[in-house]
């Protein structure tokens, strides 16, 4: 089976580790705003089929925001896009914010694979960087219990770690831990 789309549809995509569901992101989609659209299928002997697409995602409203793109001092854009094992939770970064250089990082979360991905702050986590703190890279463990957000520069860069295993009230997520590194040649 051969997926394809448009406004650099599949510059980032993950899939949850029993490989029946899987999230591609848009990051041009509707005024550089991107989009993510989840595809699932019953079991790996049938196709793949678009169960849902999120345009618009609480704290994400502006032009120039790229979901689904991380930022990255050597080449300038890479994905940034990771699923757990049970498909019940996503993490996403977005390089950019109403054409700033701020970038954010989104969890969105489901209770189950038979219902829908949601909206709202109640299923939406995010955490917001500074312009010198750009969205790098973001990983989720298996069972969705910790969530590493990372950024870098050409000498230096940040692992901040999130214990979500009991999920914050509100919208924000909070650091559990950073890990901080420097001293690095431009060329390594």
């Amino acid at each position: 089976q051969e997926l394809t789309g448009s406004n650099n549809f599949g510059l980032a995509l993950a899939m949850s580790g029993d490989g029946l569901v899987m999230g591609i992101c848009e990051p041009m989609y509707s005024g550089n705003k991107g989009r993510v659209t989840f595809w699932s299928r019953p079991d790996k002997s049938t196709n793949w089929s678009p169960t849902q697409t999120l345009s618009s995602i609480t704290g994400l409203t502006a032009n120039n925001s790229y979901l689904g793109r991380a930022k990255s001092w050597r080449t300038n854009y890479s994905s940034g896009m990771e699923m757990n094992t049970d498909g019940t939770r996503c993490i996403i970064s977005c390089s950019g914010y109403n054409n700033s250089a701020d970038s954010r990082a989104f969890l969105i979360i489901r209770p189950d694979t038979s219902t829908n991905w949601q909206n709202g702050t109640d299923y939406v986590k995010r955490y917001h960087h500074t312009t010198e703190n750009m969205v790098s890279d973001v990983s989720i463990s298996g069972d969705g219990n910790t969530v590493v957000i990372g950024r870098h520069t050409s000498t230096s860069g940040q692992f901040r770690i999130f214990d979500i295993s009991t999920l914050p009230s509100g919208s924000t997520l909070s650091v559990t831990q950073t890990i901080s590194f420097s001293g690095l040649s431009s060329s390594e």
